[in-house]
């Protein structure tokens, strides 16, 4: 017997439908196991499983199915213990109140000279004697070398003044609870300050050395050493698990 022409392309069409709907499950599963699995290669070499503490703060990665492929890699693991990559929530880092940076008060001008303290820093870390605006109370151009990136910038406009210890990874980390001077202290201290171009601050962000180092390999290990001093100076609460890795991290870039 002869099928309708007309029933037969509809049942066709349904099941085409059928086997795509199927296929796209099919996939969305195996999507999210892999989601689930991936393991995070930071741009210092650390393999960061999820559910660890650093996991889902790391932004900048080479991601792996598995812990083993990222050790195979070239990259190490934070912990020992992390070599079965478990997935019990990280520990919390307490913060009383949501991040503001305007809790630290911006650049302060505390000599009255009508330079604040980014154009100091500027006037300081000049290789050679810098040009001012009329009034002389911003530094707009002069010969800096770039720490980050290990390139010389003429231009002030080009630089930002990099909190070494970013502002907000100090709040998550006990600055929150500090008085407003000693929040406003931090944020212009000399010590936590550089002029580095404006590209690599902002590709750094709020990120530790975990998770972040200078393109310029040469000054890994001075980096790291700073932040280490600034950290110490005033005394941030740092995780045991984190001051670990920062530990290891510094023995490593400063063989």
């Amino acid at each position: 017997m002869n099928e309708n022409p007309e029933f037969s392309e509809n049942r066709g069409i349904k099941n085409c439908i059928a086997i795509a709907t199927l296929l796209a499950a099919t996939l969305s599963i195996s999507g999210n196991a892999t989601a689930q699995q991936v393991v995070k290669k930071s741009t210092s070499g650390l393999c960061h499983c999820p559910g660890r503490l650093f996991y889902e703060r790391t932004s900048n990665f080479k991601p792996f199915e598995n812990l083993n492929a990222c050790l195979a890699s070239g990259g190490r693991e934070p912990q020992q213990e992390q070599g079965n990559c478990p997935t019990e929530p990280p520990p919390s880092i307490t913060s009383l109140e949501e991040y503001d940076r305007n809790a630290f008060g911006g650049w302060a001008d505390a000599d009255d000279d009508c330079l604040n303290t980014r154009h100091e820093r500027l006037e300081a870390r000049s290789l050679t004697t810098v040009e001012t605006t009329t009034e002389g109370c911003r530094v707009v151009a002069g010969h800096w070398n770039d720490f980050y990136t290990g390139e010389i910038v003429s231009v002030s406009s080009e630089l930002d003044i990099d909190h070494v210890v970013p502002l907000r990874w100090a709040w998550e980390r006990g600055a929150s609870l500090w008085e407003p001077e000693k929040r406003r202290q931090f944020a212009n201290d000399p010590a936590n300050l550089l002029p580095v171009s404006a590209s690599a601050n902002r590709s750094k962000g709020a990120s530790g050395p975990l998770e972040w180092l200078p393109p310029d390999e040469s000054f890994a290990c001075e980096y790291v050493l700073r932040f280490s001093r600034v950290t110490d100076m005033y005394e941030l609460q740092i995780p045991k698990e984190e001051a670990t890795l920062l530990e290891q991290l510094t023995s490593e870039q400063c063989d």
